[in-house]
């Protein structure tokens, strides 16, 4: 009984912890809902056209997961400085993010731009006709070539996003992606369709449209932030230059660039999955961008609840609270499970009516419904590796979080998926749920590291961080304007 007790918090615990997951939540809902409405545009198109939208956005989820990892590796830092009241090392850290997501955003451009076809060509097979093959190559091709323009405005939009949440501050960042999804929800029906005298471009409409409104939330929290800077404190001086305090540059890459490197093999293991999963046909590609846009939509509680937990027990483990922080982050990973919970039946009850509502073959329908199914039974168990990740992250173990996320898919997970695919005849009916099988280890492997409670860690104790070389106050800002009040 004094178990289950310790996994449930007061009425104040929860409501410190509704104040940053519900906007955060309510953020990701609608843009996964606005997501699945495009989807369901694109999928009036027909297969192939849903196909290499698909294709092509499994390349853009690379970017974006490496874009994570490089912000995430100085929001842990950005957390424990909050947690400090320390704005001086808030605003180094915003420029490290600002400065590796466009480098980010610069390389791979060039990769995707060199190597397009040779990539695209990765998903399609040989079941398929030469005339399937051909046009998916077509249209994936036309729909990257102005996609890869959204890439630089989605990174600098993270940079400052995430450092507002991991201060405290979730409203700006929902309010712009709200922006921004409305105005890609608009445009994807004026242009892939033709509205209203605009031109109609299918899938090239579809790649316009997110392309600016990435630009639109890029240029709402710019605006914003800055014009605010009487409460972001941090963000005086931001541009004044460049620099970074050595000491603080040097651990932000220490723990930062692994963090990056684990989500980019992360990623790729999951795109590679997603080829493996293609060698059984165009068909199963259309069908898995169905099932992942709805599981998108019903993970939105688990999401966001990992970055609740990312900054709430990052605030406390920066003040010092290693106790409260670890209280924390078992109550809110309870909470994460149980609720997952209770979407299982939801998403099961749903799964052969959603994938009606697409233009496709009835066969591409059915896989899409037991590829639903399959995630929705294996809610719980994602819903909890995802909290043990944010809270391994959250105190700096870079080595235990590598180990658990990125090093676990490539031993288990990869392989599992690669002999399926290669070494045997098992149809996709059964392919797809024998790797999904292999999260129940993960899950386990989780479990363990946060017994063992090594990532209980105040990165921040050392006062010389944020002190430049050159001069013993950051940016020459007065002292007094140096210390971020606490929101």
């Amino acid at each position: 009984m004094n178990r289950i007790r310790s996994l449930i918090g007061n009425r104040a615990f929860y409501r410190t912890m509704f104040a940053v997951a519900l906007p955060m939540a309510v953020q990701q809902g609608i843009t996964t809902f606005v997501n699945l409405l495009d989807n369901l545009m694109v999928g009036r198109l027909g297969t192939l056209p849903m196909s290499a939208v698909t294709i092509d956005n499994e390349f853009v989820f690379i970017f974006n997961l490496i874009i994570f990892g490089a912000t995430a590796g100085a929001g842990i830092f950005t957390a424990q400085f909050h947690g400090k009241r320390d704005a001086d090392g808030i605003r180094h850290t915003l420029r490290f993010k600002l400065l590796i997501s466009a480098i980010a955003a610069a390389a791979f451009t060039g990769v995707l731009l060199l190597f397009e076809e040779p990539l695209i060509r990765l998903f399609v097979t040989d079941t398929n006709t030469p005339e399937e093959i051909a046009e998916t190559v077509r249209l994936s091709k036309d729909y990257l070539v102005v996609i890869l323009f959204g890439l630089l405005p989605f990174a600098l939009a993270q940079s400052y996003s995430s450092t507002m949440r991991e201060t405290g501050n979730t409203i700006p960042p929902m309010v712009a992606s709200i922006i921004a999804i409305v105005t890609n929800l608009v445009l994807n029906y004026l242009l892939i369709f033709g509205k209203l005298g605009f031109p109609e471009m299918g899938i090239r409409g579809a790649a316009l449209a997110t392309v600016i409104s990435r630009f639109c939330e890029l240029l709402f929290l710019v605006l914003w932030t800055h014009l605010h800077s009487a409460k972001y404190t941090y963000v005086k001086g931001l541009f004044r230059s460049f620099r970074i305090p050595k000491k603080l540059m040097k651990i932000i890459l220490r723990k930062g660039c692994p963090l990056m490197l684990n989500e980019f093999f992360w990623s790729l293991a999951m795109v590679l999955s997603a080829q493996c999963y293609a060698t059984r046909g165009i068909q199963v590609v259309a069908a898995f961008n169905i099932s992942s846009t709805i599981f998108n939509l019903f993970s939105v509680l688990f999401m966001s609840m990992g970055s609740t937990i990312s900054i709430i027990v990052g605030n406390q483990l920066g003040a010092g609270e290693l106790d409260r922080a670890q209280d924390s982050a078992r109550k809110m990973t309870a909470f994460t499970v149980v609720m997952s919970f209770l979407l299982t039946g939801t998403m099961v009850a749903l799964s052969g009516v959603i994938p009606l509502l697409y233009n496709t073959e009835e066969s591409v329908r059915e896989i899409a419904s037991l590829f639903i199914r399959v995630d929705g039974l294996f809610m719980c168990v994602y819903a909890f590796t995802n909290a043990a990740y944010f809270t391994l992250r959250s105190g700096g173990k870079v080595f235990v979080t590598i180990l658990f996320d990125s090093v676990f898919s490539w031993a288990v997970f990869v392989p599992v998926c690669l002999c399926v695919a290669y070494l045997t005849d098992l149809p996709i009916q059964w392919m797809y749920p024998v790797c999904a099988a292999t999260e129940i280890g993960k899950a386990v492997l989780g479990a363990v590291f946060l017994k063992q409670k090594r990532w209980v860690n105040q990165l921040v104790a050392d006062e010389s961080l944020t002190a430049l070389d050159s001069s013993p106050k950051s940016d020459n800002q007065p002292s007094s304007q140096t210390k971020e009040d606490n929101p």
